[in-house]
């Protein structure tokens, strides 16, 4: 599927996303793809939450085996 395909919404999303794994460390990778299939799901098409869903796994799990994620746990107290 070509960018061309892919609902604008959905893109800038994903770039979001990707971004928050980057450079957010304190904001854990899961909350980051829930929230974005909750964003994807009420503001874009009927597939965007599953599609978005799918995209931010994939991307996640390769910037984990490329050693790009830098996340800090974040502790209470």
């Amino acid at each position: 599927m070509g960018p061309e395909r892919i609902a604008v919404l959905d893109m800038i999303m994903m770039k979001m996303g990707v971004s928050e794994f980057l450079f957010f460390e304190t904001i854990p990778p899961k909350v980051t793809i829930n929230e974005y299939i909750d964003l994807a799901k009420d503001y874009s098409t009927q597939q965007s939450g599953q599609f978005v869903n799918g995209i931010l796994d994939n991307i996640h799990k390769e910037l984990v085996l490329q050693g790009k994620m830098q996340k800090v746990e974040y502790k209470k107290g």
